[in-house]
């Protein structure tokens, strides 16, 4: 059994095989010759648990994103040399950088000005549009199973200075019960890895009331996701399926009914 784990990722990554290893161990069953990918690819022969994880960067991914779940999914919007993004977006617009963690690439911009100032220094490489939303969720997703779902709430309003829903803002994750879940947000989540061509995935939906019902607006799908006393729980049910993956034969994802 082989782990490749992205550099990035090293820490969560190097949690999650320990843990795989050590409820194989206790459960009596040999590892087998497999590949499980945290954050980075893998392009052999052997069976494989989230093998294409690295092919795309986070533009690309959004695209994929947008074109397999159309209006529910962020729109992103390429800087191109020949097309101004603002002939079809309005402003506000949020430049954002094909590779980035907790959020920390993100420059909202209000003005032509500072659209332009972006685009001369080069840094940012594609737009995306504010979404207005009432919450932010986090879920858990194994193939076809939702493992946890964790909503944002601002548990500390006096660091709440930026834009942007992360723990530098004041906002944390809370662990929403099963009937508090709403099921578009589930539905939703499990077509974002299943579009991505994923195994699992840490999906974060934007959610906005209508009515009764709760409207979701997929961001973007983590492959390694960052893991704190928060996600404790939906770490631990990840490394229970992988130990399950294996103790069936590691099977495709089109022959996994499990």
């Amino acid at each position: 059994m082989h782990f490749i784990i992205a550099r990035a990722a090293r820490i969560t990554g190097g949690m999650l095989e320990q843990a795989v290893r050590e409820q194989l161990r206790e459960a009596h069953i040999p590892e087998p010759d497999c590949v499980i990918c945290y954050g980075a690819g893998y392009n052999g022969q052997l069976p494989a648990l989230n093998a294409n994880c690295s092919d795309m960067n986070k533009m690309d991914q959004g695209i994929a994103l947008e074109t397999g779940l159309g209006a529910e999914a962020l729109r992103i919007i390429p800087i191109l040399q020949d097309r101004h993004p603002m002939q079809t977006y309005p402003l506000p617009l949020v430049a954002r950088k094909i590779r980035h963690s907790k959020g920390r690439d993100m420059r909202v911009c209000r003005t032509l000005k500072s659209v332009r100032a972006c685009l001369a220094r080069g840094r940012h490489h594609f737009f995306t549009p504010i979404v207005p939303s009432d919450t932010e969720y986090r879920v858990w997703v194994y193939r076809k199973r939702v493992l946890s779902v964790y909503e944002k709430r601002l548990t500390e309003p006096e660091n709440n200075v930026k834009f942007g829903r992360n723990r530098a803002n004041g906002w944390t994750f809370h662990a929403l019960d099963t009937e508090n879940i709403p099921d578009s947000v589930r539905r939703v989540a499990v077509a974002a890895v299943r579009c991505l061509h994923l195994d699992f995935g840490a999906v974060d939906v934007l959610g906005t009331r209508r009515g009764t019902e709760m409207h979701p607006t997929v961001l973007e799908v983590n492959s390694a996701p960052g893991v704190s006393d928060e996600h404790r729980t939906a770490f631990v049910k990840l490394a229970h399926r992988i130990v399950r993956w294996i103790a069936n034969g590691c099977p495709a994802r089109e022959r996994d009914e499990v």
